[in-house]
């Protein structure tokens, strides 16, 4: 889902690869070829941003990959983009009632195209803000998009934030958090570099702290981690801060929470992946206060990862979930998961599926939606080869998979998902031979 930037919300932005093949089913081959997508206009990191819609590579401002709406995507033939070079990230916002999609280049090119009801899919020029190498997101101003990702000239693994209005920028420098221009202290919080500064509907912001070297698993791009989070209000004022800490010899691993309500208060809690050298990963739900409500089972070993995806209404009745990917670069596997009492319970998982490229900063490769329009909830992610899209279901018979999507190479991007302002869910995906495929709704 992409949140509209309302007065009172605020928008966030902030060594191996191992191989985790059929081709896509009659492609759309109706797309303009890269050569004649007009050149990427490059702005300055300090010319201020105005923005009313903002589009994110882990789909919402909180964390949570999980967007509302409906696809029909194993009856939806995609769209095919011919890339001049391996895409890297793609990212959406909507836009007159379809979708505007910028894709990331390898060689650090930005191409854009246009989805709307009805027309041909049609190329974009999108306008740049930042040169780093992290996830971009993308914002429309005054119906133009506009491309922002890091800076070189401060912290390239993670995007600044705008928050409140009038939008006034948010940024991570040295482990500290800055508002605006104007501010030379920050907060000091020994954020990583790679963290990402979640929000809320209240403008609220919620971001890891404490980086520490003290797990050097180096899963996901670096060996360091988190050793706690904070949450601020939109003024980002130490005095009102809330801060948790995991034990002594525990790390967060991951560069965000998902902050979204598991317990079905109308509150949110704060989830995240606790690592340590002697049990592994479990998932560990705190509320806002930073008092630990619920713990998962630990893998049982150091040196293995759980993949923190989604929160939403995966139960087959409804009910609400918590899902991941148990070590996704050996032979992976889906896990649903629910609170009961003080512990989280699993209650259902499957194996066979990959969320992550070992040592890779994306962790956005899979999503959570009602994918086919039947009214449930499916997790999206590639099978191990990413050679194909899986919709993993938990049915009243457990974890299956429902469906699936071929592709024509290897996934090489996150899933962009965004939900139209008329309530459909189109998804894209970039793969290593050069190629962006868009699922959209039927035209």
């Amino acid at each position: 889902m992409n949140l509209p930037l309302a007065p009172s919300i605020a928008s966030i932005f902030v060594l191996i690869l191992i191989a985790c093949g059929e081709t896509a089913a009659s492609p759309t081959e109706t797309v303009v070829p890269a050569t004649s997508i007009p050149p990427t206009q490059i702005i300055t990191q300090s010319e201020p941003v105005d923005a009313t819609v903002a589009g994110f590579t882990h789909v919402r401002t909180d964390g949570n990959r999980y967007a509302t709406g409906q696809a029909d995507l194993p009856n939806t033939t995609p769209d095919v983009i011919r890339t001049s070079a391996p895409p890297v990230w793609v990212v959406g916002v909507p836009y007159q009632g379809g979708v505007i999609w910028a894709t990331v280049l390898s060689d650090g090119s930005v191409v854009g195209h246009v989805s709307q009801p009805g027309q041909a899919l049609e190329t974009k020029s999108i306008s740049r803000q930042g040169d780093g190498a992290g996830p971009p997101v993308l914002y429309l101003q005054d119906d133009e998009p506009l491309l922002l990702q890091s800076s070189a000239s401060s912290w390239q693994l993670s995007p600044p934030t705008y928050v409140g209005q009038p939008v006034i920028e948010a940024s991570l420098q040295n482990g500290k958090l800055f508002r605006g221009a104007d501010d030379t202290t920050g907060v000091d919080l020994g954020t990583p570099e790679d963290a990402r500064i979640l929000t809320d509907e209240n403008g609220r912001v919620l971001v890891l702290t404490g980086a520490t070297e003290r797990y050097p698993h180096g899963v996901i791009g670096d060996s360091i981690e988190s050793s706690g989070f904070a949450l601020l209000d939109s003024s980002l004022d130490r005095s009102s801060m809330i801060t948790a800490s995991v034990e002594s010899e525990s790390v967060i691993e991951g560069i965000s929470p998902i902050w979204a309500d598991v317990d079905g208060d109308d509150g949110r809690e704060i989830i995240v992946t606790v690592s340590n050298d002697q049990v592994g990963a479990g998932l560990v739900v705190y509320n806002e206060p930073g008092d630990v409500i619920a713990r998962g089972p630990a893998i049982g070993r150091g040196g293995r990862w759980r993949h923190q995806i989604a929160v939403a209404p995966f139960g087959p009745d409804g009910e609400i979930e918590i899902v991941d990917v148990l070590t996704p670069h050996i032979g992976g596997i889906v896990e649903f998961f629910q609170i009961q009492g003080d512990e989280l319970v699993q209650t259902a998982s499957v194996r066979g599926y990959s969320s992550h490229r070992i040592g890779s900063r994306n962790l956005d490769m899979a999503a959570a939606a009602d994918f086919d329009g039947d009214g449930n909830v499916e997790l999206l992610v590639a099978d191990q080869h990413g050679t194909r899209l899986a919709a993993i279901r938990h049915t009243a018979n457990g974890a299956e998979e429902v469906w699936s999507l071929n592709l024509s190479a290897r996934l090489a991007t996150n899933l962009g998902v965004v939900t139209t302002d008329g309530g459909a869910i189109e998804v894209a995906a970039g793969l290593e031979d050069g190629t962006v495929l868009i699922w959209r709704a039927p035209q």
